[in-house]
């Protein structure tokens, strides 16, 4: 999700019980709230509720009700984070299309043990949660399962981009979740 301004997207749909959709920008963690003698400081709060706004407008204008998936249904939510891929990944350090390095050009995942910078998957999940409460689902305690994967931009000028899928649960386990009487 985009720092400074509203995440644009290109696609969202909602077919067949599957809502999908994608962000273009750099992905956002869910940053710790801070407390002072005052009160409560959420240094994500203006962001999650720019990107609710925008989450709202797009279902609007694609007829897409808001909260498809009611209280009683559990969904699964899928996130892949594109990042952004640094400057030395690119010859001569220049941000430009198709000026990615040849040895950058297959390592889509981060390397952990020569570079551990970055946002952790689990915030950057948090931030999308949040995002979706009250829009795509009535609460984020209807997700039960949760598939994320962080991987390194390989399109355009490599500057980042989120998708999202969300659909309802189909618990296969006969006998496990709910057992034969």
């Amino acid at each position: 999700m985009p720092l400074g301004s509203l995440p644009s997207t290109n696609h969202l749909s909602y077919n067949n019980g599957r809502l999908s959709f994608l962000w273009h920008g750099k992905p956002q963690p869910l940053a710790r709230p801070r407390f002072f003698r005052r009160g409560i400081f959420s240094p994500s709060g203006q962001k999650i509720k720019n990107c609710k706004q925008f989450l709202t407008s797009q279902m609007e204008s694609n007829d897409i009700d808001l909260i498809p998936y009611e209280a009683h249904i559990s969904v699964q939510v899928k996130i892949f984070f594109f990042m952004q891929r640094p400057l030395h990944h690119f010859v001569g350090g220049r941000r430009t299309i198709g000026n990615l390095r040849n040895e950058h050009r297959s390592a889509p995942f981060f390397n952990w043990t020569s570079n551990p910078t970055g946002p952790d998957v689990d915030n950057l999940t948090k931030f999308v949660l949040d995002t979706m409460n009250k829009i795509v689902y009535h609460d984020d305690r209807q997700v039960v399962k949760i598939e994320a994967y962080k991987i390194l931009d390989c399109n355009g000028l490599c500057l980042g981009r989120t998708e999202v899928q969300v659909c309802p649960v189909q618990f296969l386990f006969p006998g496990f979740w709910f057992p034969e009487s």
